[in-house]
């Protein structure tokens, strides 16, 4: 073989090293990237909404969590998006008590103790409840929520053609 053609194979195996390696960085950038969790201010607040790991294995995209409540309301429990189920929402927090969302290349959210763990008291319907840590969640429905999810998968509407751009316009940002 000639060093010309030596070159030329030479050349062509580093270029396409170069977009594996390239590639792979991209790859793992978009969906396997791991962001560290934020900083909790008590034990608490880590409990209520910290990541127990399952993002990876069992969640769901943000964006499409964030739309499915709205776009499939006639499919849930009731009226109230994801509050219909009985999940307990404190005054601030973007996700409900129970839920994390955690950067696995993209945001993705997932359930952790608290859904279960968590229970609410007041002593007049007036009140803001009372959240009590470690206690039974007196209001969740798991089995509803899991329906929906079910129900929602069986859906004609459950494809990217209805609901990207329902997550472009509510979230307000480009998905590429």
């Amino acid at each position: 073989m000639s060093s010309n053609i030596k070159r030329k194979i030479f050349k062509t195996l580093v270029v396409l090293m170069l977009i594996g390696i390239i590639g792979a960085w991209f790859g793992w950038y978009k969906f396997l990237r791991e962001v560290p969790e934020q900083k909790w201010s008590d034990e608490s607040e880590r409990f209520k909404y910290g990541s127990i790991g399952a993002e990876f294995s069992r969640g769901m995209p943000y964006w499409i969590w964030e739309v499915f409540a709205a776009r499939f309301s006639g499919i849930s429990a009731g009226p109230g998006g994801y509050k219909s189920f009985g999940f307990v929402w404190e005054e601030g927090h973007e996700m409900p008590v129970g839920f994390t969302k955690q950067v696995i290349g993209f945001p993705r959210v997932a359930n952790n103790c608290a859904i279960c763990h968590v229970g609410t008291w007041r002593s007049k319907e007036e009140e803001v409840p009372h959240l009590v840590v470690a206690s039974p969640a007196n209001t969740v429905n798991v089995q509803a929520m899991i329906r929906f999810l079910v129900n929602v998968g069986k859906d004609s509407r459950f494809n990217a053609g209805v609901l990207l751009p329902e997550i472009q316009r509510d979230t307000k940002t480009l998905l590429y």
